[in-house]
Parts: C-alpha cells; structure tokens; sequence
C-alpha cells in the first residue's frame, strides 16, 4: 500500500498532536476560563482561604481542602455566562456550602455562613466576575 505525501502529512500530524488534546478546551471536564478569569478565581480562592483560615481557625487540612473548594466553586461562577440564570448560580453556591458543611466543623460552619455574606467575600466575588 503506498500512500500519498498529502496521507503521510496528515498520518504524521495527527500522531504529533493527538497526545496535546487534553491540554485544550476540547472535551475538557472542567469550566472553560479566560486567562483573566483564572487568574482572577485562583487569587480570590488563595485570598478567601487565608481569610477563613484566620477567622475560622482552620487546620492546615481543613485549609487544603478549603481552597480547593473555593477555587472551584469561584471558577464556575466565572465560567458561567453573563447573562446566566439566578438558578445556576444558586446551584454552584448551593453545591459549594455542602461541600463546606463536609469540611468545617459544624461551629465553624455556622461562622462561615455569616461570614459568606460579608464584604470581604462579596469584593473577591465581585472581582472574579469582573474578570470573566
């Protein structure tokens, strides 16, 4: 069987970048960011667990877990559409404080709840929206 120059081209590129695709947003299992909005949740997730931490008094491994959590749950705000509906929104925060609940110790989570509406958590929110 001989192939073309033309099948050998193709044949050869898709083998150079068939084991690249995961690194693109093509069938990625995450939320699909501007670098701005990445940035932008990834520093509100780094500033949001150094705050809990500190005024929830968390472990080292409540802190990993907790910024993580964060981070995920600021990339999906920001990867959502502008002109998404409430009910989405509701939904990643509902998913984030179950999430939280299973971390923190139910005192802390209570303090968490009341600290989740504070000004320090809605201008880091504030901010990673703006960047999306």
């Amino acid at each position: 069987m001989k192939l073309s120059r033309r099948h050998l081209f193709a044949l050869v590129l898709t083998a150079l970048l068939l084991p690249g695709l995961h690194f693109t947003s093509f069938g990625a299992n995450g939320p699909v960011l501007t670098p701005d909005a990445k940035a932008a949740a990834d520093q509100g997730a780094l500033s949001l667990t150094l705050y809990l931490t500190d005024a929830l008094h968390l472990t080292q491994a409540q802190a990993v877990k907790v910024r993580e959590c964060t981070r995920q749950e600021l990339q999906l705000l920001a990867a959502s559409p502008t002109s998404g509906t409430p009910d989405a929104t509701l939904e990643v925060q509902k998913d984030y404080e179950t999430a939280m609940a299973g971390i923190l110790t139910p005192t802390q989570f209570t303090a968490f709840r009341a600290l989740e509406r504070g000004p320090i958590v809605t201008s880091t929110l504030s901010r990673v929206l703006a960047a999306r």
